[in-house]
């Protein structure tokens, strides 16, 4: 369980900056009048969200799963 938790915050670091230069580059063109591809901003941005909301939906599986076994 621990391991599972670990590797979710692991994973949660790593998406949080590749959120952040996603959001920079998209400033930096705003910006700077630059044009920028909104389609490709918004499909990075809905694919980051869906694998955080699947990541963290398994982990609350696992959660309750184990909190099912310790209670026993």
């Amino acid at each position: 369980m621990l391991h599972n938790h670990l590797e979710c915050v692991k994973q949660e670091a790593y998406l949080i900056t590749v959120e952040g230069e996603l959001i920079t580059r998209l400033e930096q063109a705003m910006l700077n009048e630059e044009s920028y591809d909104m389609n490709d901003y918004l499909a990075t941005a809905e694919k980051i969200a869906k694998e955080k909301l699947e990541m963290y939906s398994e982990l609350l599986k696992r959660i309750e799963w184990f909190k099912e076994k310790f209670e026993k």
